[in-house]
């Protein structure tokens, strides 16, 4: 994404993107809000050819998941806002748990993402994980036992 205007500001980062959700107050400011993200996301290049479907759960989990930085009171009014589904990609549209519980779980997400990349090796999970990043490629230790992964082509 390149940036977003909302209410006379460029938003270019994700601190600003949630700094922006943080001012909404109505189901019409909201999904604007929505449709204006949304277009800015078309705009990257990573993103192409994925379908309206595939674009509106990213958008989803993207804005669900930038609220969950802030009060628990404020996501959850906010998420209610959006007349299109905008949840935490974890908690969904529910209170989250306390925060041992929040912990267990994101250990629990983090074992199942490590299950994952066993499956289907480790160099192609996390190349998965960053493509798009803007990367063009990660080293994972030194010297002659480094592990050198590219990404989006790089080499």
């Amino acid at each position: 994404m390149k940036h977003m205007e909302w209410q006379g500001a460029t938003l270019r980062t994700y601190g600003e993107i949630f700094n922006g959700l943080q001012t909404l107050k109505t189901t019409e400011e909201a999904d604007e809000f929505y449709t204006l993200y949304l277009a800015a996301l078309k705009t990257s290049d990573e993103l192409a050819g994925k379908t309206d479907e595939e674009m509106a759960e990213i958008v989803s989990s993207n804005l669900g998941y930038l609220l969950g930085y802030g009060s628990e009171e404020d996501r959850l009014r906010i998420q209610g806002l959006f007349s299109k589904s905008v949840v935490h990609p974890i908690f969904g549209g529910k209170p989250a748990p306390p925060p041992e519980a929040t912990f267990a779980l994101g250990a629990a997400f983090a074992e199942a993402a490590r299950a994952r990349a066993e499956e289907r090796g480790l160099a192609d999970a996390i190349s998965d994980e960053l493509k798009g990043s803007g990367l063009t490629g990660v080293v994972i230790g030194d010297g002659e036992d480094a592990i050198r992964i590219p990404l989006d082509g790089g080499s």
